[in-house]
């Protein structure tokens, strides 16, 4: 084969040679006033060498400019990977400095890694407080993302709902993300902004609907999403009843209201003492007591809880002498329960047993010596004539009261 070559090439030459040697023809190229004229042979061979001189000229050229983007796009993979380091460190304003200075390359490639580090020079300014900065870079972003076709729209919506949020327009922010599709509304970071918007403005019927996807959430620990949906419960019982008036005429309203709220949650929810505590709160408030005394004798039977306990004797039931009966038989289980012979005090008080009353609030201060109790005892010894035991209660309700604070 390369015989086979080489005698082609032979061949070509001399035919060439010969050619030249029969007819060297001329070129005649005519330029204004200058006229050129030259064998037709040299010409062919001029535009050939000049061919290759341009190919040449050509590849040098682009081989410089592709190490200069080379050379561009490594500066921009050390800007990026140390605002990324310092980032994850919580360097938090160095971060901001070196990812905002990651260049925007014609390359798509590099296009769309300048759009992430202009979202998480956004964050950044974000966390050390430069809100406008933080606006200013995520329209940087933004026009990032337009030039290299990028689809995400979601990291930029939720990063756009936190600069709204820290300028405190909380509708602007709930309304972005209400415009996100049902599926970017089931991201981690937006039920979060979501849970966050909501609390803000007191939603609690949104954020009771949110709560399962809450749950879900993998920064939310077990413990702090209980917390969180014992409040939103409370709160949301709470605002029905603020919403109304105390006077007569609203209270049925309120009440019905309240009551639907109160089926309305769910069986977890109306076992949690707290809640249990809260409604019948609320509850007494509206003056239904006696639904009160019965919801929160069933609540202690489940469990025994000292906040319900010292709310029973709070109420102002019909029957206060039954009342007091019921309360007298949890001693037999809680004899030395301070809360319960707390709320036994004041349950003889309502029912004017002065010596009973007495007998059981300083039983409830020898086992755990608090404010309230002396501040009760102080009046019942006032009622009952004696004033100065009465004075020595209360100075050592608010000696206890201060040292406490």
């Amino acid at each position: 084969m390369p015989l086979l070559f080489s005698f082609v090439v032979i061949l070509l030459g001399a035919l060439l040679v010969h050619f030249m040697q029969q007819d060297s023809g001329y070129v005649l190229v005519n330029l204004g006033n200058f006229t050129i004229v030259t064998s037709f042979w040299f010409a062919l061979v001029s535009i050939i060498l000049a061919t290759f001189l341009a190919i040449y000229i050509y590849r040098t050229l682009f081989s410089v400019i592709a190490k200069g983007k080379a050379f561009s796009f490594r500066r921009n993979e050390k800007k990026s990977q140390a605002g990324l380091l310092h980032y994850v460190e919580g360097d938090l304003l160095t971060a901001k400095k070196e990812l905002s200075a990651v260049k925007q390359a014609k390359d798509q490639q590099v296009g769309e890694k300048s759009y992430v580090h202009s979202l998480m020079a956004a964050r950044s300014a974000l966390d050390l407080g430069l809100v406008d900065e933080s606006e200013a870079l995520l329209d940087q972003a933004e026009k990032s993302a337009a030039k290299s076709g990028e689809k995400n729209t979601t990291a930029l919506a939720v990063n756009r709902t936190r600069v709204l949020m820290a300028k405190k327009e909380m509708a602007q922010a709930r309304a972005l993300l209400d415009g996100l599709t049902a599926k970017e509304k089931k991201h981690p970071a937006v039920v979060d902004l979501y849970r966050q918007i909501y609390i803000h403005q007191h939603d609690w019927p949104a954020l009771i609907n949110l709560l399962p996807q809450v749950k879900l959430l993998p920064l939310q620990g077990e413990q702090q999403y209980s917390v969180l949906e014992e409040n939103t419960y409370m709160s949301y019982l709470n605002a029905l009843v603020l919403q109304h008036s105390i006077a007569e005429p609203k209270t049925a309203e309120a009440l019905e209201k309240l009551q639907s709220a109160w089926k309305s949650l769910p069986k977890t929810a109306q076992l949690n003492s707290r809640i249990v505590g809260l409604y019948c709160t609320l509850l007494a408030r509206l003056g239904e007591d006696d639904r009160a005394e019965v919801l929160l004798r069933k609540s202690l039977k489940n469990e025994w809880h000292a906040g319900v306990v010292e709310l029973y004797g709070r109420l102002a039931t019909s029957d206060y002498k039954l009342q007091l009966s019921y309360a007298e038989r949890w001693l037999e289980q809680h004899p030395d329960d301070p809360h319960l012979l707390f709320c036994l005090g004041r349950l003889s008080v309502k029912n004017e047993l002065w010596g009973k009353a007495k007998d059981y609030f300083e039983k409830s201060l020898r086992l755990e010596p608090r404010p309230e109790v002396y501040a009760e005892l102080a009046t019942l010894m006032a009622k009952l004539g004696d004033a100065e035991k009465s004075q020595v209660f209360y100075r050592r309700g608010l000696e206890l009261a201060v040292a406490k604070n």
